[in-house]
């Protein structure tokens, strides 16, 4: 990671941060599809991955909780989509993955559950955003 440490992150709202909790192995291409989403990911520079603390989500939904965590997750999908190019940035949404094997870098409890996925990488110039 250029200007940083790799590994996982986790990005506090509160403190409007990214917080490193692991060097880990690192997201590697055998996570992904070997003919569809591992082109795609050896193309990237980062990979974003929506995990819900379930902990958190259900004393306000209950047993709804997995539909608001899908509702949520596509929201946020959407919001980082229409603003990435802002920044230089394309994303690609990619769903599925061997999740279970990057798990552990993310420090996650048994209540934590992978909702999806996107990677990412700086645009070519061309495609840029100006504003």
């Amino acid at each position: 990671m250029e200007g940083g440490l790799g590994g996982a992150y986790y990005y506090d709202p509160r403190e409007h941060a990214l917080v490193h909790l692991s060097g880990g192995r690192g997201v590697r291409p055998e996570l992904y599809d070997p003919f569809v989403n591992q082109p795609i990911f050896e193309s990237s520079a980062f990979a974003l991955f929506l995990v819900a603390d379930m902990d958190a989500i259900e004393p306000a939904y209950g047993r709804e909780s997995p539909r608001y965590v899908a509702v949520e997750a596509g929201l946020i999908c959407q919001a980082l989509e229409v603003s990435a190019p802002d920044f230089g940035l394309g994303l690609c949404q990619v769903g599925d993955l061997e999740f279970d094997q990057v798990a552990k870098d993310f420090l996650l409890g048994d209540r934590h559950r992978f909702v999806h996925s996107l990677l990412g990488g700086l645009l070519p110039p061309e495609d840029r955003s100006t504003g």
